[in-house]
């Protein structure tokens, strides 16, 4: 990765040493390539010094914004471990936003980029964030989370290959067609070169999942799925056939 982003302040003790970098809690300057210093990243350790920095100062929002950059920059290496972490600063974020002061707008922000990196990957974090613009009497998911989690869990399960079937058991008007419209848009946007289908009892029914889809995708509107996932524009619907395609138009659904 370029080390730019990883040229942290000093809590991470940053260093520039003959053209290259050498920052002391986690690269080691290897080589300088015409002209431009290249350096082996231990993401462990200087996850590690920046998360001590902060429990030293836990409102230096500086260092959250570093460590931020730092799971950025993990992903492509280790995923798991860059979103483990990155679910660490959401909720160092979450604390303090809860706590006010004068730098809480600043926390706010991190912790919305955090959730939008997560989105593309955890249903729960997608939920969650393409409904931030929309005012809280509005949110379908904020107000119902507490008792819809297991049912987003078991999504997730589903999304992660952990599940090949999950069968859900709820009271009508308790949320499962609105969470599973979400799911199928999140695994649309996530895969819009693949096919998805979203099946009912009845054409009333269908058309209700159908509209429900579109009202995520046809812009102008309140939700923030675009911010997720830019590429997967809707491009081409059909009301008859009841089918939806995103990125790229198609003849079959």
């Amino acid at each position: 990765p370029a080390m730019e982003q990883f040229c942290f302040r000093k809590c991470v003790g940053e260093k520039r040493r003959n053209g290259g970098l050498d920052c002391n809690s986690g690269t080691e300057n290897l080589q300088s390539l015409s002209g431009i210093g290249v350096c082996w990243v231990n993401y462990d350790k200087i996850a590690l010094s920046i998360k001590a920095a902060i429990d030293r100062r836990p409102s230096d929002k500086g260092a959250y914004d570093d460590l931020f950059s730092l799971c950025r920059g993990w992903e492509a290496e280790d995923f798991a471990a860059a979103h483990a972490l990155n679910k660490e600063l959401i909720g160092m974020c979450a604390a303090q936003v809860r706590n006010g002061g004068k730098e809480a707008a600043h926390f706010y922000e991190i912790w919305r980029k955090g959730l939008l990196f997560e989105a593309p990957h955890n249903f729960d974090a997608f939920m969650t964030y393409i409904e931030l613009d929309r005012k809280p009497e509005k949110r379908f998911y904020a107000p119902r989370r507490h008792y819809l989690k297991p049912m987003v869990q078991g999504f997730q399960d589903v999304l992660d290959g952990k599940l090949r079937l999950l069968t859900i058991s709820m009271p009508k008007r308790a949320g499962k067609s609105q969470t599973g419209i979400n799911f199928v848009n999140m695994i649309s946007g996530k895969y819009p070169d693949n096919a998805t289908l979203m099946e009912g009892t009845g054409d009333d029914l269908v058309k209700s999942f159908y509209n429900g889809c579109l009202e995520y995708l046809n812009t102008p509107n309140e939700y923030l799925y675009y911010d997720v996932f830019p590429e997967a524009r809707l491009v081409q619907t059909n009301a008859d056939n009841k089918t939806i395609n995103l990125k790229s138009k198609s003849r079959f659904p």
